[in-house]
């Protein structure tokens, strides 16, 4: 009877012993999902946040018109729907007349732009010149040369 009592015991002891292993691997493996879930919901509020971000940034007006429009669009709902379904059209007309207007003086942008490339040229082949006077050094001398190669892209010089 002691012997049926140990094992009963034993068994007993056994039982609750992989219950607990059980209860703690299915505890891990939530915790493990609850972990994975918040992490994505951080990363889809990082991407919303920097979205709205760079939504709200512009290098230039027609740019900035256009991400005006999709924000007065986006807004149409909050109530005030005129004056945002106005500004919408607004900002659509005003890219149209924009790209127009930039039509009529796209000689003279052309004309400028190429000025422009011009005076980086010489400010490139006159910074070479002026580096092969100071040093003479290989890295002188290499810095020099990738400013002097017309073909080299500045990323292409950056791949080394």
């Amino acid at each position: 009877m002691w012997r049926k009592e140990k094992d009963s015991k034993e068994l007993q002891r056994e039982l609750d012993d992989e219950r607990y292993a059980r209860e703690r691997a299915e505890s891990l493996l939530r915790e493990k999902e609850e972990n994975s879930v918040r992490e994505r919901e951080r990363q889809r509020r990082e991407w919303k946040e920097e979205s709205h971000w760079n939504y709200r940034q512009a290098d230039n007006w027609p740019e900035a018109l256009s991400k005006q429009e999709g924000l007065f669009h986006a807004s149409i709902d909050d109530g005030e729907e005129t004056y945002f379904s106005d500004g919408a059209k607004a900002c659509a007309r005003a890219l149209e007349l924009w790209h127009q207007v930039e039509a009529t003086r796209n000689s003279e942008i052309e004309t400028l732009k190429a000025r422009l490339d011009a005076i980086q040229v010489e400010i490139k082949t006159s910074v070479a010149s002026l580096l092969r006077e100071e040093g003479s050094s290989q890295g002188w001398v290499q810095v020099a040369s990738a400013l002097e190669d017309d073909d080299m892209t500045p990323t292409e010089w950056l791949q080394w």
